[in-house]
Protein backbone atom coordinates (compact mmCIF):
# COMPACT_ATOMS: atom_id res chain seq x y z
CA UNK A 1 0.00 0.00 0.00
CA UNK A 2 1.21 3.50 -0.78
CA UNK A 3 0.32 6.93 0.55
CA UNK A 4 -0.11 9.95 -1.67
CA UNK A 5 -1.45 13.40 -0.83
CA UNK A 6 -3.81 15.56 -2.84
CA UNK A 7 -3.81 19.29 -2.15
CA UNK A 8 -4.15 20.38 1.45
CA UNK A 9 -7.26 18.65 2.76
CA UNK A 10 -7.37 15.06 1.54
CA UNK A 11 -5.27 11.97 0.96
CA UNK A 12 -5.61 8.37 -0.12
CA UNK A 13 -4.04 5.00 0.46
CA UNK A 14 -3.97 3.03 -2.74
CA UNK A 15 -2.32 0.08 -4.41
CA UNK A 16 -2.16 -0.37 -8.20
CA UNK A 17 -3.06 -4.04 -7.77
CA UNK A 18 -6.32 -3.52 -5.91
CA UNK A 19 -9.62 -1.94 -6.85
CA UNK A 20 -10.30 1.74 -6.21
CA UNK A 21 -13.15 0.94 -3.81
CA UNK A 22 -11.04 -1.45 -1.73
CA UNK A 23 -7.91 0.67 -1.72
CA UNK A 24 -9.24 4.15 -0.98
CA UNK A 25 -9.42 5.50 2.57
CA UNK A 26 -10.30 9.09 3.48
CA UNK A 27 -7.68 10.60 5.76
CA UNK A 28 -8.92 14.09 6.59
CA UNK A 29 -11.84 14.89 4.27
CA UNK A 30 -14.71 13.10 2.54
CA UNK A 31 -13.60 14.71 -0.74
CA UNK A 32 -11.27 11.90 -1.78
CA UNK A 33 -9.91 11.48 -5.31
CA UNK A 34 -8.28 8.25 -6.43
CA UNK A 35 -4.94 8.92 -8.10
CA UNK A 36 -4.41 6.54 -11.04
CA UNK A 37 -1.40 4.22 -10.84
CA UNK A 38 0.53 6.17 -13.47
CA UNK A 39 0.43 9.28 -11.26
CA UNK A 40 1.35 7.60 -7.99
CA UNK A 41 5.12 7.56 -8.45
CA UNK A 42 5.50 11.33 -8.70
CA UNK A 43 2.95 11.94 -5.96
CA UNK A 44 4.90 9.77 -3.53
CA UNK A 45 8.27 11.29 -4.40
CA UNK A 46 7.07 14.87 -4.17
CA UNK A 47 4.08 15.30 -1.89
CA UNK A 48 4.57 19.07 -1.72
CA UNK A 49 4.69 19.29 -5.53
CA UNK A 50 1.08 18.06 -5.68
CA UNK A 51 -0.21 21.02 -3.71
CA UNK A 52 -2.54 23.07 -5.96
CA UNK A 53 -0.76 26.34 -5.25
CA UNK A 54 2.35 24.91 -6.93
CA UNK A 55 0.42 24.04 -10.11
CA UNK A 56 -2.39 26.53 -10.86
CA UNK A 57 -2.88 25.07 -14.35
CA UNK A 58 -3.24 21.57 -12.96
CA UNK A 59 -5.68 22.82 -10.33
CA UNK A 60 -7.99 24.05 -13.09
CA UNK A 61 -7.47 21.38 -15.77
CA UNK A 62 -7.65 18.25 -13.58
CA UNK A 63 -11.20 18.95 -12.29
CA UNK A 64 -12.29 19.49 -15.90
CA UNK A 65 -11.29 15.91 -16.74
CA UNK A 66 -12.70 14.59 -13.48
CA UNK A 67 -16.02 16.21 -14.37
CA UNK A 68 -16.52 13.71 -17.19
CA UNK A 69 -15.77 10.83 -14.84
CA UNK A 70 -18.27 12.20 -12.34
CA UNK A 71 -20.98 12.41 -15.01
CA UNK A 72 -20.59 8.85 -16.34
CA UNK A 73 -23.56 6.54 -16.00
CA UNK A 74 -23.95 2.78 -16.15
CA UNK A 75 -21.68 -0.16 -15.31
CA UNK A 76 -18.39 1.65 -14.81
CA UNK A 77 -15.15 -0.09 -15.87
CA UNK A 78 -13.17 2.01 -13.37
CA UNK A 79 -13.77 5.12 -11.33
CA UNK A 80 -11.38 7.86 -10.20
CA UNK A 81 -13.94 9.28 -7.78
CA UNK A 82 -14.30 7.21 -4.65
CA UNK A 83 -17.86 8.24 -3.90
CA UNK A 84 -19.24 7.10 -7.27
CA UNK A 85 -20.15 3.56 -8.32
CA UNK A 86 -22.34 1.70 -10.85
CA UNK A 87 -25.65 3.44 -11.41
CA UNK A 88 -28.78 3.58 -13.57
CA UNK A 89 -28.40 -0.14 -14.28
CA UNK A 90 -32.20 -0.43 -14.24
CA UNK A 91 -32.63 2.25 -16.93
CA UNK A 92 -34.40 0.68 -19.91
CA UNK A 93 -36.74 1.96 -22.59
CA UNK A 94 -40.09 0.61 -23.64
CA UNK A 95 -38.38 -1.42 -26.37
CA UNK A 96 -35.99 -2.99 -23.82
CA UNK A 97 -33.13 -0.79 -25.04
CA UNK A 98 -30.25 -0.39 -22.58
CA UNK A 99 -30.19 3.25 -21.45
CA UNK A 100 -27.78 2.81 -18.55
CA UNK A 101 -24.68 4.33 -20.19
CA UNK A 102 -23.71 7.75 -21.44
CA UNK A 103 -23.27 10.94 -19.43
CA UNK A 104 -25.60 12.85 -17.17
CA UNK A 105 -26.31 16.49 -17.86
CA UNK A 106 -24.35 18.86 -15.62
CA UNK A 107 -26.59 19.36 -12.58
CA UNK A 108 -29.06 16.50 -12.53
CA UNK A 109 -29.62 12.82 -13.25
CA UNK A 110 -31.15 13.34 -16.69
CA UNK A 111 -29.58 12.45 -20.03
CA UNK A 112 -30.15 15.14 -22.62
CA UNK A 113 -29.63 13.97 -26.18
CA UNK A 114 -28.71 17.30 -27.76
CA UNK A 115 -26.07 18.51 -25.23
CA UNK A 116 -24.56 15.01 -25.19
CA UNK A 117 -24.32 14.88 -28.98
CA UNK A 118 -22.76 18.35 -29.14
CA UNK A 119 -20.22 17.49 -26.42
CA UNK A 120 -19.18 14.25 -28.11
CA UNK A 121 -18.83 15.99 -31.48
CA UNK A 122 -16.61 18.73 -30.04
CA UNK A 123 -14.48 16.29 -28.06
CA UNK A 124 -14.02 14.02 -31.07
CA UNK A 125 -13.15 16.85 -33.43
CA UNK A 126 -10.54 18.32 -31.09
CA UNK A 127 -8.99 14.96 -30.23
CA UNK A 128 -8.97 13.96 -33.91
CA UNK A 129 -7.41 17.30 -34.86
CA UNK A 130 -4.59 16.69 -32.40
CA UNK A 131 -4.07 13.09 -33.54
CA UNK A 132 -4.02 14.02 -37.22
CA UNK A 133 -1.53 16.81 -36.58
CA UNK A 134 0.68 14.29 -34.80
CA UNK A 135 0.42 11.58 -37.46
CA UNK A 136 1.24 13.96 -40.30
CA UNK A 137 4.81 14.03 -39.02
CA UNK A 138 5.61 10.27 -39.07
CA UNK A 139 3.98 10.03 -42.50
CA UNK A 140 6.37 12.71 -43.78
CA UNK A 141 9.25 11.11 -41.85
CA UNK A 142 8.79 7.85 -43.80
CA UNK A 143 10.16 8.64 -47.28
CA UNK A 144 10.59 4.99 -48.31
CA UNK A 145 9.51 1.58 -46.92
CA UNK A 146 12.72 0.87 -44.98
CA UNK A 147 13.74 4.41 -44.04
CA UNK A 148 12.26 6.33 -41.11
CA UNK A 149 13.36 9.50 -39.31
CA UNK A 150 13.70 8.29 -35.75
CA UNK A 151 14.82 11.62 -34.34
CA UNK A 152 15.31 15.21 -35.46
CA UNK A 153 17.77 17.28 -33.48
CA UNK A 154 20.74 16.69 -31.20
CA UNK A 155 20.29 16.71 -27.43
CA UNK A 156 24.00 16.57 -26.62
CA UNK A 157 27.40 15.71 -28.06
CA UNK A 158 29.36 13.83 -25.46
CA UNK A 159 28.87 15.76 -22.22
CA UNK A 160 28.08 19.03 -24.02
CA UNK A 161 24.43 20.00 -24.26
CA UNK A 162 23.16 21.13 -27.63
CA UNK A 163 19.37 21.33 -27.76
CA UNK A 164 19.12 20.66 -24.03
CA UNK A 165 21.28 23.70 -23.45
CA UNK A 166 19.07 26.02 -25.49
CA UNK A 167 16.43 27.82 -23.43
CA UNK A 168 14.96 30.14 -26.05
CA UNK A 169 11.72 29.68 -27.99
CA UNK A 170 11.77 27.22 -30.89
CA UNK A 171 10.80 30.05 -33.25
CA UNK A 172 14.23 31.63 -32.65
CA UNK A 173 16.34 28.48 -32.74
CA UNK A 174 17.69 29.29 -36.20
CA UNK A 175 18.92 32.68 -34.96
CA UNK A 176 21.20 31.13 -32.34
CA UNK A 177 21.93 27.53 -33.46
CA UNK A 178 23.70 26.11 -30.38
CA UNK A 179 27.23 24.96 -31.24
CA UNK A 180 26.35 25.73 -34.88
CA UNK A 181 24.54 22.38 -35.07
CA UNK A 182 21.27 22.62 -36.97
CA UNK A 183 18.50 20.10 -36.43
CA UNK A 184 19.92 16.88 -37.85
CA UNK A 185 17.65 13.94 -38.82
CA UNK A 186 18.66 10.47 -37.60
CA UNK A 187 17.36 7.67 -39.81
CA UNK A 188 16.31 4.18 -38.83
CA UNK A 189 17.28 1.97 -41.76
CA UNK A 190 18.00 -1.68 -42.46
CA UNK A 191 21.64 -0.98 -41.65
CA UNK A 192 20.79 0.99 -38.47
CA UNK A 193 17.45 -0.45 -37.34
CA UNK A 194 15.31 0.43 -34.33
CA UNK A 195 12.39 -1.85 -33.59
CA UNK A 196 11.07 0.39 -30.83
CA UNK A 197 10.74 3.54 -32.92
CA UNK A 198 9.39 1.96 -36.10
CA UNK A 199 7.09 -0.48 -34.28
CA UNK A 200 5.49 2.22 -32.15
CA UNK A 201 5.18 4.51 -35.17
CA UNK A 202 3.45 1.73 -37.13
CA UNK A 203 0.98 1.31 -34.26
CA UNK A 204 0.34 5.07 -34.12
CA UNK A 205 -0.35 5.32 -37.84
CA UNK A 206 -2.46 2.17 -37.87
CA UNK A 207 -4.72 3.62 -35.17
CA UNK A 208 -6.27 6.25 -37.46
CA UNK A 209 -6.07 5.09 -41.13
CA UNK A 210 -9.79 5.62 -41.77
CA UNK A 211 -9.74 9.13 -40.32
CA UNK A 212 -6.61 10.04 -42.26
CA UNK A 213 -7.99 8.71 -45.54
CA UNK A 214 -11.23 10.62 -45.07
CA UNK A 215 -9.83 13.96 -43.91
CA UNK A 216 -6.47 13.94 -45.67
CA UNK A 217 -7.71 12.32 -48.88
CA UNK A 218 -4.84 9.82 -49.00
CA UNK A 219 -6.48 6.44 -48.45
CA UNK A 220 -3.71 4.41 -50.09
CA UNK A 221 -0.93 6.23 -48.25
CA UNK A 222 -2.80 6.02 -44.94
CA UNK A 223 -2.68 2.22 -45.16
CA UNK A 224 0.72 1.92 -46.84
CA UNK A 225 2.77 3.71 -44.19
CA UNK A 226 1.82 1.52 -41.19
CA UNK A 227 2.04 -1.64 -43.32
CA UNK A 228 5.52 -0.80 -44.59
CA UNK A 229 6.73 0.08 -41.10
CA UNK A 230 5.20 -3.12 -39.72
CA UNK A 231 6.90 -5.30 -42.33
CA UNK A 232 10.15 -3.45 -41.73
CA UNK A 233 10.00 -3.96 -37.97
CA UNK A 234 8.65 -7.55 -38.01
CA UNK A 235 12.13 -8.99 -38.56
CA UNK A 236 13.69 -6.98 -35.74
CA UNK A 237 14.01 -8.10 -32.14
CA UNK A 238 16.16 -6.04 -29.78
CA UNK A 239 17.09 -2.92 -31.71
CA UNK A 240 16.20 -0.57 -28.86
CA UNK A 241 15.83 3.18 -29.04
CA UNK A 242 18.61 4.17 -26.63
CA UNK A 243 21.29 2.14 -28.40
CA UNK A 244 20.12 3.33 -31.80
CA UNK A 245 20.33 7.00 -30.79
CA UNK A 246 23.86 6.60 -29.40
CA UNK A 247 25.00 4.88 -32.58
CA UNK A 248 23.34 7.51 -34.77
CA UNK A 249 24.99 10.41 -32.95
CA UNK A 250 28.40 8.77 -33.13
CA UNK A 251 28.06 7.99 -36.84
CA UNK A 252 26.91 11.50 -37.77
CA UNK A 253 29.48 13.43 -35.79
CA UNK A 254 32.28 11.06 -36.75
CA UNK A 255 31.63 12.17 -40.32
CA UNK A 256 31.37 15.86 -39.53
Amino acid sequence: MQLASIGTDSAIITSPTTSAAASTVAMTSPAVVVIPAWNLHWSILCNECDRPEHHPQRASVQPSFLFYHAQRSGKLPYQRLAWRSDLCLFCKGQYSEDLSGGYYEAANTMKWGFPLAFTITQLYNKVLESVLWGTDYPVNAHPSPNVFVGQLGVSAVGTTDVDFGYFGPPEEYKMWVPLNIMHTPYYATQQDPSSEITGESAAALDAVPAERSGLRGDAAQSLAHPLHLYHYVSGLVHELYAGWVRAAVVSIFAVH
